[in-house]
């Protein structure tokens, strides 16, 4: 009998821990989808403080880079006679932001202009006279169909005609070009990458590029409730995780439960679940991933009566930041086709 209050205490103070936890886990689930997104960047630096940059909140910014291969050349010759029309109006000592989006093939481009910081204004003085002058540079981003897209980083927007667009292409090209000596990795994972361009030609002086493929060892400690049982558990996972997108893994679960002897004490039955994993990075960080995983397990090892020998469970691992599991749970018994719903709160190590 002491056992038995003994078992009902700790079931109990782990249940209150948990639901102590539950609304900083709440918390913590809103501000995972608030997480910024990693961010990926190829920068060439075209001399003078002009750069090319392509950058964004992806894992694939290669494909960019390479689709931008065969517009290039054409949208810079649109952008540089469209500014030309539209330069009476720009300010020499303002600082702009220019977007020049194409929706389309077929479509005419749209410039946009927006004045940085337009309550600020500078000025130097010069023969007795106060000059406004200009200390920001000139950013262009050209957005193409919205998921293609670069940036110019220019001193003065004049500078746009100083700029080459058929040398531009051949940048991009170079760049495709060294990305062949790159390892295969790099045409899928957050790239951190500078090049130099000199007479023509380029040199990577800078790649930060970091590899993510890993393998993970966890184990954890549970409770589950499961129909109207509380349910001690002792999981183990293996995963290997793929540029922190995804992660594959297999997964061993222990259920315990304790029956009485006849003459004295219990026994303890100890039911196993094996199956496997899949798991995706919601928020794209490579810095700070958080993992929605779906895992199916069967039962391998039945004791007692709680579970029938030919049982399934399906579990849903939701993400948090305080390192405590939440996993809603479906099983499934063939022999009965019998349907119950199970719920795990753990902790993983």
């Amino acid at each position: 009998m002491r056992r038995i209050n003994l078992f009902s205490w700790l079931v109990a103070l782990l249940c209150l821990s948990q639901m102590a936890q539950s609304q900083s886990i709440s918390q913590d689930f809103e501000e995972i989808y608030k997480t910024p997104l990693e961010t990926s960047i190829v920068k060439i630096d075209l001399g003078e403080g002009r750069q090319l940059v392509f950058k964004d909140e992806s894992f694939f910014l290669y494909g960019q880079i390479k689709s931008s291969e065969s517009y290039m050349e054409e949208i810079l010759k649109s952008l540089q006679n469209d500014l030309a029309i539209l330069k009476d109006s720009l300010s020499s000592s303002n600082a702009y932001d220019i977007t020049y989006t194409l929706e389309g093939d077929a479509a005419q481009p749209i410039l946009s202009t927006k004045v940085q910081n337009p309550e600020i204004k500078n000025y130097r003085q010069e023969n007795g006279q106060l000059k406004a002058i200009k200390t920001q540079k000139d950013y262009v981003k050209v957005l193409k169909i919205k998921d293609h897209q670069f940036y110019l980083v220019l001193n003065d927007l004049s500078e746009l005609n100083e700029l080459d667009p058929a040398v531009m292409k051949g940048y991009v090209t170079a760049i495709l070009k060294d990305f062949e000596d790159l390892p295969n990795r790099y045409k899928s994972y957050i790239l951190n990458i500078q090049y130099k361009a000199e007479n023509n030609t380029l040199t990577r002086t800078k790649d930060d590029t970091k590899g993510t493929d890993y393998l993970e060892l966890n184990t954890g400690l549970g409770i589950n409730l499961i129909r109207d049982k509380f349910v001690p558990e002792l999981d183990f996972s293996m995963k290997l995780h793929f540029k922190d997108i995804f992660y594959i893994g297999a997964t061993a679960s222990t259920h315990y439960f304790f029956e009485a002897r006849e003459e004295r004490g219990f026994r303890t039955l100890r039911n196993l679940f094996v199956g496997g994993e899949l798991g995706l990075n919601i928020t794209q960080n490579r810095k700070k991933p958080y993992f929605l995983g779906l895992g199916v397990e069967y039962l391998v090892r039945q004791r007692g009566d709680f579970y029938n020998p030919n049982t399934m469970r399906i579990n849903l691992s939701l993400p948090n930041k305080s390192g405590f599991k939440i996993s809603p749970q479906a099983y499934y018994d063939f022999d009965t086709d019998d349907f119950f719903w199970g719920f795990k709160l753990g902790k993983v190590f």
